[in-house]
């Protein structure tokens, strides 16, 4: 029989994707999953599902247990650090009921025998699902771990180092990281085990899949360059914060800190993640594709990442005039590190995603110079236009498309529900959008 084990997907859907394309090659008769489906990945509901319908077995691993207790809103966490908070709190925002109750469900651990083999499934070790098992582990440590597993073979993950080590009778397998690896090479890993009576055989195979897209993913929700980083460096999350000096590339150390300033004040104001990252990626996809009618450049996209992220925290106050709340905290923030011309610009691009469009008598709108007040407007139409597209706050678009007509722009949304609601939202707030580009505005939506 033939077993393929992998773990630590990590919500990366387009490497968990390319193994199973490449496990499909290779027939095997079962795939068991050891656990980490989600955490730092930028589609974590993606990788649950499908690793739902895909695995044979799955277990539960110590991020995801971290994703299921996580509360956006516990004013308790505030104190740690924002990579390690964003990512739990982030993910199980973005986990569907039906995803969530699955990961729930799931065992620390399974047992089975294959050809009479036994086999342990755990996540880290025999001794806790967090024990990060490599191949510099003490043997000693090994010798231990082998008498408390009570089983031939003790297959794991969660360290993301591939490699096979036997010890008194017991052998440990890690199967390596699908989602993120951290042996330096960023390609997907995983295991087969060709199990027969006499034997049992391993081998580790590795899987080349898009990381500059799964990184722009990353980033286009909002999450933080370390995870970026993670991916393109195949480095712990603490290996990536000890080299300060690495920065994506088209970023800097500066930037990633003023992104993570960002994400504390949205935090400080116990934003909801789902939404405002959702928001965000659409007004980013929506700029990326509208670069010919807007002409704004890198810096003013920036802007609207920014103010994307923020454009909610009004809420903190009350419903009630939250656009102009959203405002003020950002013009007043001691954690955002931006001069006055860049707060100014991002606060007011954050106001206007609702309520009156801008005008000259409005402060600080009337402060800014011309071309400035010009960037806040255009940028804000992108806004309002992407805030409407997730109005129920549901995270129903997945992707979309959009084209620019002589007389009109066109975008196109794929849904995973139907999107009536977003899409009449969307076209409602077109308002500005067709004042500033002075085109008619359609959206259509359709689910694949």
């Amino acid at each position: 029989m033939k077993i393929a084990v992998l773990g630590d997907a990590h919500g990366n859907l387009t490497a968990l994707e390319a193994v199973l394309r490449d496990l499909a090659k290779r027939h095997v008769d079962g795939i068991w999953n050891l656990g980490d489906l989600v955490g730092f990945g930028p589609d974590p509901d993606g990788v649950v599902q499908r690793l739902r319908e895909a695995a044979t077995l799955n277990i539960v691993g110590n991020f995801d247990l971290k994703v299921l207790g996580a509360d956006p809103r516990d004013p308790g966490a505030i104190g740690t650090p924002i990579d390690l908070w964003v990512a739990p709190a982030w993910a199980h925002e973005n986990l569907s009921p039906a995803s969530i109750r699955f990961l729930a469900s799931l065992p620390r651990e399974r047992r089975a025998t294959v050809e009479g083999h036994s086999f342990l499934l755990t996540h880290g070790s025999p001794a806790s699902s967090s024990e990060r098992l490599e191949p510099a582990t003490d043997v000693a440590r090994f010798a231990e771990l082998g008498r408390m597993a009570h089983a031939e073979y003790v297959l794991c993950s969660h360290s993301h180092i591939p490699f096979v080590h036997r010890t008194d009778g017991v052998t440990f397998v890690n199967c390596g990281g699908v989602g993120r690896s951290d042996d330096g090479d960023p390609r997907a890993s995983y295991a087969i085990l060709q199990i027969g009576k006499d034997r049992v055989q391993v081998a580790h195979y590795r899987v080349a899949y898009d990381v500059a897209a799964v990184v722009d993913a990353v980033l286009r929700r909002g999450l933080p360059e370390a995870y970026g980083r993670m991916l393109l460096e195949s480095r712990t999350l603490d290996a990536v914060h000890g080299h300060p000096k690495g920065h994506l590339p088209g970023s800097t150390p500066a930037r990633a800190r003023t992104l993570e300033n960002v994400l504390a004040l949205a935090r400080s104001c116990r934003y909801e993640l789902g939404h405002a990252h959702q928001v965000t990626r659409l007004a980013l996809d929506l700029f990326d594709q509208l670069e010919p009618l807007h002409g704004l450049d890198e810096g003013a996209r920036r802007w609207l990442l920014y103010a994307g992220l923020l454009h909610d925290i009004g809420w903190l106050e009350g419903a009630k005039r939250h656009h102009k709340t959203s405002q003020r905290l950002i013009e007043s923030s001691h954690l955002l590190t931006f001069g006055k011309r860049e707060r100014q610009i991002v606060a007011g691009v954050a106001r206007y995603h609702r309520g009156a469009l801008p005008k000259k008598r409005h402060r600080p709108y009337a402060d800014l110079s011309a071309e400035d007040r010009e960037t806040v407007s255009r940028l804000a139409a992108i806004l309002r236009v992407a805030d409407g597209l997730d109005r129920s706050h549901r995270n129903v678009v997945a992707k979309l498309e959009a084209r620019i007509k002589a007389r009109q722009v066109r975008i196109t949304c794929e849904t995973r529900k139907p999107a009536r609601e977003e899409r009449e939202a969307a076209l409602r707030k077109g308002d500005l959008f067709t004042e500033v580009y002075q085109r008619g505005l359609a959206i259509l939506c359709s689910r694949p």
